[in-house]
């Protein structure tokens, strides 16, 4: 897969977080920083929540909660619901139990982010290990101090395209990703009920996958990205023309509406581009952040950039081959260890695998003289 891209402008990163299982067994999976506490001052959050927890009223509760873990102190418990909208996912105090949250899965213990570069020309990636943290920190909250711990240990690296799933789609991340980074957002939509409402997009001024629409409601098409100035361009180019009918029609429009199709300014022959507008850190109609792209979402350019997102699944995946899904070691600092060393092992064994192919590629030109 070849994307075009000029070297000079930095490199893409494709970002995700793995959860690993503590190497201590879960006793209870509301352990926090109180269960560790003196006994005075120590408080039971599974008591609070109504639940049977723990008086530490016994000898076993000398030092720590008995329910607790002590080797592995920082370990958290997490009900990952499999979704990657936040709406969903990761709903620590959700009921685990009710129908909608039957399909997830418990987790106890850490959670591993890694940022991987991703390598157009030679088909992978290099991971570059980020945050490690309890299981039950959002993963959006790990991605900006991640990505100015890469700046301090990589002070030459330039980043030119980001790339993440849902969970990423908030505000401060997308706004981070364009103005400290300078880079593309390529990162999946985070969806929110008013999308559905065919009148609320009109007025907004974009559609549910923030392609920007006419004030009559037709789609705009993508006319380019101008990387220095980091704007978007959409046009009409006269949609209306040869579509009466509007992209994005509400029920409820008058007779008189309908009929205003026919008087748009925008029509004129000498003007065959027609409606014009720019997407920059937002849309330029209401400001808004959370459905600002700077390709169009859905196109074929966006399906290119945005499948190679699966190298941070790949990534997770390795670690799960070198069994590192479950921490081999107690306690968070040496469990992010183990995580940093499956990584590292990555990153050499794709150097190995390349040298070794370069010395066959190179032996079989000297046996065949081409």
């Amino acid at each position: 897969m070849e994307l075009g891209d000029s070297a000079e402008r930095g490199v893409s990163i494709a970002t995700d977080c793995q959860l690993v299982v503590a190497r201590s067994p879960m006793r209870c999976r509301y352990q926090n920083a109180n269960c560790f506490l003196s006994r005075d001052k120590r408080t039971c959050a599974a008591r609070e929540d109504g639940k049977e927890g723990c008086a530490c009223d016994t000898e076993a509760c000398q030092e720590h909660c008995r329910l607790a873990t002590p080797r592995d102190p920082e370990a958290a418990y997490v009900y990952y619901s499999g979704s990657n909208q936040p709406a969903h996912a990761q709903e620590q105090n959700a009921d685990p139990n009710s129908p909608s949250q039957t399909r997830g899965t418990h987790h106890f213990g850490s959670k591993s982010k890694a940022f991987n570069v991703v390598d157009d020309r030679l088909f992978t990636f290099w991971p570059l290990s980020g945050p490690f943290t309890p299981a039950n920190r959002n993963d959006h909250l790990l991605t900006i101090p991640g990505f100015r711990n890469l700046a301090r240990r990589f002070p030459g690296l330039r980043i030119s395209e980001v790339l993440g799933d849902a969970g990423e789609g908030f505000d401060e991340i997308l706004l981070f990703v364009y103005h400290s980074l300078h880079a593309l957002r390529t990162i999946r939509i985070r969806h929110h009920a008013c999308d559905k409402d065919a009148l609320t997009c009109l007025e907004r001024g974009y559609d549910p996958q923030g392609t920007p629409l006419c004030p009559h409601g037709y789609l705009l098409a993508f006319n380019g990205h101008d990387y220095q100035r980091q704007i978007s361009k959409w046009v009409c180019r006269q949609r209306c023309m040869p579509h009466p009918e509007p992209d994005l029609l509400p029920d409820n429009w008058t007779d008189e509406q309908r009929a205003a199709l026919t008087l748009c300014p925008y029509r004129d022959p000498a003007r065959p581009l027609g409606y014009t507008t720019s997407v920059h850190a937002t849309h330029s109609r209401d400001n808004d952040v959370r459905l600002a792209r700077d390709f169009k979402v859905g196109s074929p350019t966006w399906k290119l950039r945005i499948g190679r997102l699966s190298y941070a699944e790949s990534r997770n995946a390795n670690q799960t081959r070198r069994n590192l899904k479950r921490s081999p070691w107690f306690g968070q600092a040496d469990s992010a260890k183990a995580q940093y060393l499956g990584d590292i092992l990555s990153c050499a064994l794709n150097v190995a695998r390349f040298v070794r192919e370069a010395t066959l590629a190179a032996e079989s030109s000297a046996a065949t003289g081409v």
